[in-house]
This record gives C-alpha cells, structure tokens and sequence, in this order.
C-alpha cells in the first residue's frame, strides 16, 4: 500500500543482538568468580582437539567472510567492507599458524610451545581490532572513503607475512606471553588491554552511528554485537592459567561468535542489504507502477507504447471505455492484429515515421470504429529514444478533440456568418465585394450590389414577438439563397438588413431583372403564427460597379441610399442609385452619419430662451433648446436634425443628454445668484416612450442637485395620446419623483381638452401658430382667449410661444395670460448671456408651483 514502510533487517534484529550480549556477559562474570579447568580429556577428545575444532570453526567463519567481501567488491558497498573482508583473510592465515603451532599439535617449523601460539593468535586479533575500528570510523557512503581502502588487501598481506616472519624467523625475540600452569604475562595482558580498548572504541563508534539520521549501510546492530563479543572474548582470554582452562575455551567460542556476527554483517550488507534494497525498490516500483496506471486511466486521453516490432507493450483501460479493447486483449499484439488491416493502414506509417525518431502530432476522424464514429481525435507519436540515441518504441498518446474541434469550426464560422440565418456576416459580404472589385476591374466587367430592407419589420417585431421576427428573417434568407445564381452570394449586414452581390451583370437593367425576382419570392406569404399566413414585402437598393462606385465603402453607402429612395418611394419595391439619384438622399446619410458622433465630439450645445412673467415683465424661467455646431456648415438650428434624430432613435440619448446640461446650467445659475427661475425641457415622442425615462430624471436631479419644482418637462399632444394609458402611467410616475409637465403645442391637436382633464400637467403652452396674429385676427384671439381662460379653469399655468411685437403682449397681458416667451425680450443666446441678461433684470420670479 502507499506509504506503508517495510522495516528494515537491521531494525528487525537490533532487539536478538542486545539480549544475545547481555546472555553473554554471564559466562564472563561467572569464569571471573569461579574458573573451572577442563580433564586432559573431554567428550572423548582431548584439548588440543578441541582447540583445532575451535580454530577451524572461526577459520571457517572468516573464509566465508573474505569470500563474500571478494565477490561483493563491484557491488555498490562501502570499501570499509572490503577492509573488513581483508582483515578476515589475513586473520584465518594467523589463525591457521596459530593453530599449528598450538602445543600439542607436531612441530612443523620448530618446537611449537605456548608463546608462539599466542603471539600469532595476538596478531590476528589485532588485525581483526584494527579492522573492525576502521570499519566504524570510515565514512559508510561509498564515495566519500578514502583511496587508501582499495589497497587493504595488499596492506594485509604485508602485515601477515611480517608478523609470520617475526614469529617463525625471530623466534628468539618473541618475549614471553604465557607462563604454563602459572599465569599469563604482563605484557599479555597489555595486549587484550589493548584488544578490549580497540573493540570497545569501535563499539562505541557504531552505537553513535546508531543515532545518524541517515539510513546505515551495515547490519550495524550485527557488527557492534561482534565488536562487543570480542572484546569480551578477550577480556575471558586473560583468566586462564593453564591451556586446558575453561576460560580459554570460553574465549574461542566469544571468537567464533563474534567472527559469526561479522558474517552477519556482511552477508546482510552484501546479500540481505541489497535483497532489502531490492524488495524496496520492487515496492516503490510496484506503488510507482499503481501510481502511474491510475493517472493514466484517469486522464482523458488513450496512452500506449509499441516496441519497434509495433507490439503494445502498455495502455491504459480508456482503450476498453473507448474502443471496447482490454490491456489483456491488446498487450504482446499489433494493432493489425486488435483492429485490422483497414485501421492498421492508417497508423502504420505513422508509427514508422515514430520509430524513425520523429516526434509529430496528426489529426484524425474515426470512420471505422462503431463506438466512436465521426469523433476527431489528435494523436501525439513521441519516440523513446535511448542513451545511444537509437529508438526502442513509441509513446502514443490520443485525445478526443471532437468538442474542440467543433467549437473552432463553429467559432470560424460564426466569424464569417451570421448565426440566426447562417448567411455571410458584413465582414464577409465587403470581402468578397473586394474579391469581386479586383476581378471586375481585371476583366472590365460589371457587378452589382443590392441592399434588400424588410418593409415595417419593427412592427412585426413589436406585435408578434422576437422569435416571429427571426422565423422571418430565417425564411427570406432561405429564399434569397434559392432565387440568386450559383456564384452569387446574400449575406446579412444586421438587423433586417440583408445584401446581395451579383457577378458578371450586364447593366443596371439586368440587375433590376435579378432584383425584381428577388422581390417577387419574397412577397410570397409566411406563416408567422399557426394558421394565418403574412404577407411581407421589402424596399431594395441598387448600386452597379462601376458606374456606382469603385470602392467597396462607396458601392454600399449608395445603395442603402438607393434603398431608402425605393422606400419613400411607397415600399415593396427597388430604386437604381444611378449618378443623378445620390445628391439630396446621399447629404441625408451623411447628416445622419455626423449626428452619431457629435455628442461623443462635444459639437451640441444649448442655448436658452427667458420665459417672462406678462404682469412684472422680469424672467421667471427659461426653455433649452439644443443646437448643433458643425464643423463645416456652423451652428445649426433643430430643425436640421431632429428629425433625423428622431427617425434613428439618436433622440433618445440626445435628450438625455440636454437634461443633464440643462439641469447643470440651472444650478450654476442658482449658484450665482439668480433663484427660483424654472427650466423647461422638450421631452420628444420618442424620448418619452424610452422606459428609463424616469430613472433618468432621477438621476440628473441626483447629480445636479436640482430642486425637481424647478425642472419642467414639455410634452407633444401627439406624444401622450398615442398610446394614452401608458402616457399617464409614466407621467405619474414623473409628478411622483416632484418635476413640472407642460403641454407644449396646446391646440394643434385633435384632442386637447380630454388630453388637459386625463393627464397631471402643471402648465399648457400656446402655440405660435395663434398667436402670429394676434390682436389683428379674430379667430385667433378668440382661440387664444379660449386656451387662457380654459386653462386657468384647470388650475394651469399658461404660457404663450412666439410673442414678438408689443400688441401680442399687451393682448395676453389683459387676457390675463401668465408668462411669455419670444424674440419680444430675447431670442435663444447661449448661457453666459443669460447670466449676464439675469444680472442685469432679475428679482425674486413669481412661479406658480402645483
């Protein structure tokens, strides 16, 4: 399982050595406080017998050792080991002299007595002392030791023939070890002194080496068990007198176990250390393996590899969810043998170009598999190289792009295309007139370009709904396609609007022939709503290359303007620009096009005409009246563009944006002095049906910081009584948030006085049109007298428009009119001569507030 630990050898036995050493410091302490001497004669065989067993026991032991240590030399394991193994060899040749020169054994080179024994034995214990130090002094990491250690066993050699020279060539020199039957030596007993301090030290050293963080090389609990009995083998070693004490046996038998322990060691470094290394590595490789094989069953994508004989080595089990093929099916065979020669043609040459060393990524749609039929998959070839550089197999990695690539496709498309009709968008319409500029031109041919218009599709939209309007525009791109020649192309410009580009046209009469055809499959009825079909007509322009235009701009604009002309020409028809059709309709669109950028270019501005209380003659409010200063053609008056403006619905942020001026100005005023005047704002038809109308006005109060009695909104007779509920509705919602309503242009209607009792205004204005000709007209004046009189039988405030001689004046003054406006006390001027006229006549103004 991952992340379960698998415990170490040398953890396992660290417990056995500990309890194994206490055990053995018993027969230690037991020969010290009582020793024991052995009969001549022992289980049938006598001491010296014994003692040859015992040496070749340990000889054994040490043989294995060196034998293990030498086949272990090219492994990955500390040079101390081979230290270790060396000092065994060189302490069995000690030993073997050793126990040749025991007394009791035949005298092969000289006499063989006690001292001679020992010294040898002396000498391969030191070897042994000397070894076991190094080994748990040396660095354990491999390549941190010492070059030195590689030369260990030749240094070994060294030493045992020097110490056999020594003892079998000096025989003389050798001072004396053991006095038989009497005691050992001093200088005997200073060398195991010397022994017990080595294996101590060297106990000592593994027991802190216990403590490293680091994972330990060695069965350390092994190797300090071995230093620990030696040196308590030789501490036994000093208690025996005679060669038949059982101390000296003792001290053979802690030799052979310790030598024992030092096998251990080595064989759990060169045998169970790497077993454990192996098992180790099998269970990281085996977590590795589960790892890998539930990242690659759970990546959405096909991953296998092929060895160079295109067998599958691997794949993971998307092959059976996406094509029904288990690893046990595919694994050992070829994909010619899984799937067949149709499927293996494809991918062969892929996976040889693989194996040739090439790294690539093709996209391909399935055609011949069931399960996945017409899906599109990208498939990445990525060899396997080797250290030589040559190829052993293939990565493939395939991965269902199918929704990516119908994402791209549908995202290409829809930048070429409009998504409701599927038609060529703008973009690609002036494209392809650009396409057909460069060819027309090449071949001195002609083309033509036709703007089609839905005749009254707002109404459509408005009275059946959205979805009747696009099943609309849906049918009429279905016909167009139907009805235009093959290499000719309709495309939607937006809207209701749709475009049509005919090739190779002989003149401006063929196109008409073309477009008339056109105009006749669309009058054909739809069924719009279940049962009732529709008869829809369109308005088509004309505009012919090149006697239309040379540029693609050019040919567009003219024939929207040719459209526009079939239009006003009564609808259900098509109109040829022709070169003397553009000049009147031509100027429209471009008065159009300039009014659309120039409330963005600061070009609107206000001016304000005074409305004057009749009785004191000062100013009592004031009405803004937005005017355009163009560029080339100066300041213009409303009636050049408000129709325009109204037609395109630019009134409406036009409007808004006169409130806002307005109510600036009006605060300024305040600001500087000239209080309690009103400021009227036209509100035109359109502006008043907008739905944010409302929050609008709040929002200018807000921000302006107004008093909303101050603001008074003047409205049409037409503009309330087209639709009379809704009207009302908005207009209490406007007396509701405090502003002021005027009827502007009372009288002019068919419907004044139902219009004057229904909805809440504050103020009725006389049109012009009565008062022109005042006094003089009777009719007039009694209009006007009427208008006055019914309006303050209401509760209104009436004020009249266009007062421009003393006589009109004088007349409202003894009607009992309540203000004026007119060129009589001054035309429409810009702010600053308002401020400046305010200075000069203004006083507390007497404003009627409902």
């Amino acid at each position: 399982m991952p992340g379960t630990a698998v415990p170490s050898i040398s953890a396992v036995h660290g417990r056995r050595q500990a309890v194994l050493l206490a055990l053995a410091l018993v027969p230690m302490v037991a020969l010290w406080w009582s020793p024991v001497r052995l009969p001549d004669v022992w289980g049938g065989l006598t001491y010296t017998q014994w003692h040859t067993l015992l040496e070749l026991s340990s000889m054994l032991v040490c043989g294995a050792i060196t034998a293990v240590a030498w086949n272990a030399r090219e492994l990955e394991v500390p040079r101390s080991v081979n230290v270790l193994g060396s000092a065994c060899g060189g302490a069995l040749l000690l030993d073997l002299a050793h126990t040749l020169s025991f007394p009791g054994m035949p005298d092969l080179a000289g006499l063989n007595d006690a001292t001679r024994a020992a010294a040898l034995f002396m000498g391969g214990r030191l070897l042994i002392a000397a070894a076991m130090l190094c080994v748990a002094a040396l660095p354990w990491r491999a390549d941190d030791q010492p070059r030195w250690t590689r030369h260990a066993p030749l240094a070994v050699v060294a030493y045992v023939l020097i110490v056999l020279g020594w003892v079998f060539g000096w025989r003389e020199s050798l001072p004396a070890l053991v006095i038989e039957g009497q005691s050992l030596t001093f200088l005997k007993h200073a060398g195991e002194g010397v022994l017990v301090a080595m294996f101590l030290m060297a106990a000592a050293l593994l027991v802190r080496r216990t403590r490293a963080a680091a994972p330990p090389p060695f069965d350390v609990p092994s190797l300090l068990c071995a230093a620990a009995l030696m040196a308590i083998g030789e501490v036994v070693f000093t208690m025996f007198t005679r060669l038949s004490d059982l101390a000296l046996v003792a001290g053979h038998l802690y030799k052979v176990a310790g030598f024992w322990m030092v096998y251990r060691t080595i064989v759990a470094d060169s045998i169970r250390s790497p077993y454990q290394r192996l098992l180790d590595s099998r269970h990281r490789l085996r977590h590795s393996e589960e790892e890998l094989r539930t990242i690659t069953d759970n990546i959405p994508a096909m991953v296998a590899f092929v060895d160079n004989e295109q067998r599958y080595q691997f794949v993971n089990r998307n092959y059976q969810r996406w094509l029904g093929k288990s690893p046990e099916q595919m694994l050992g065979r070829t994909a010619l043998e899984i799937f067949g020669e149709e499927h293996y043609n494809i991918l062969r040459p892929h996976i040889e170009r693989a194996l040739a060393g090439q790294t690539f990524a093709i996209d391909h749609r399935v055609t011949g598999t069931e399960l996945l039929r017409g899906r599109w998959f990208n498939i990445m070839y990525m060899p396997k190289v080797r250290a030589d550089g040559g190829v052993s197999g293939v990565y493939i990695l395939t991965s269902d792009v199918t929704d990516v690539m119908v994402a791209e496709r549908r995202a290409l498309f829809l930048a070429e295309h409009d998504e409701l009709t599927t038609l060529p968008n703008r973009a690609t319409f002036q494209f392809a007139v650009g396409k057909a500029l460069d060819h027309s031109t090449r071949d001195s041919s002609q083309f033509a370009v036709i703007f089609v218009d839905v005749d009254r599709f707002k109404v459509i939209n408005d009275t059946l709904g959205h979805a009747a309007g696009d099943h609309l525009l849906q049918e009429l791109a279905s016909r167009m396609k139907h009805v235009v020649r093959g290499r000719d192309l309709v495309a939607r410009m937006g809207g209701d609007e749709m475009c049509l580009l005919l090739h190779d046209v002989r003149d401006a009469s063929h196109a008409a022939e073309i477009a008339e055809r056109i105009l006749g499959a669309l009058r054909v009825p739809v069924e719009l709503r279940s049962g009732i079909q529709h008869h829809v007509t369109v308005s088509a322009g004309i505009a012919v290359f090149p006697q239309d235009g040379t540029d693609v701009e050019t040919l567009l604009r003219h024939a929207d303007i040719a459209m526009y002309r079939a239009k006003a020409a009564g609808r259900d028809g098509f109109a040829l620009f022709g070169a003397h059709d553009g000049g009147p309709a031509e100027a429209r669109l471009t008065l159009e096009l300039e009014l659309r950028t120039a409330i963005d270019l600061g070009q609107l501005v206000l001016h304000y005409q005074p409305r004057v209380d009749v009785i004191t003659g000062r100013p009592a409010g004031m009405e803004a009246l937005v005017r355009w200063q163009h560029p080339e053609r100066g300041l213009l008056a409303p009636g050049h563009f408000i129709d325009i403006a109204e037609e395109t619905g630019l009134i409406v942020p036009m409007g808004a944006w006169v409130m806002r001026q307005a109510a600036a100005a009006l605060r300024r005023l305040h600001e500087s002095g000239a209080t309690g005047l009103t400021m009227s704002v036209n509100v035109s038809a359109r502006q008043f049906k907008n739905p944010r109308l409302v929050d609008e006005v709040a929002e200018m109060l807000a921000i302006a910081g107004c008093a909303p009695h101050q603001i008074e909104l003047e409205l049409t007779e037409s503009a309330v009584m087209d639709q009379p509920d809704a009207a009302e509705a908005t207009m209490r919602r406007l007396k509701a948030i405090g502003v002021r309503l005027a009827m502007d242009d009372f009288g002019t209607g068919y419907s004044s006085l139902a219009a004057l009792k229904r909805f809440p205004v504050d103020c009725v204005k006389i049109d012009r049109s009565f008062v022109n000709d005042i006094p003089a007209d009777s009719d007039d004046a009694a209009l006007t007298r009427a208008i006055i009189a019914m309006g303050h039988s209401l509760g209104l405030h009436v004020v009249a428009e266009g007062v421009e001689r003393r006589d009109q004046l004088d007349f409202l003054r003894r009607e009992g009119c309540d203000e004026y406006q007119g060129y009589l006390f001054g035309k429409p001027m810009p702010e600053a001569a308002l401020a400046s006229l305010l200075a000069q006549t203004m006083r507390p103004a007497l404003v009627a507030v409902s």
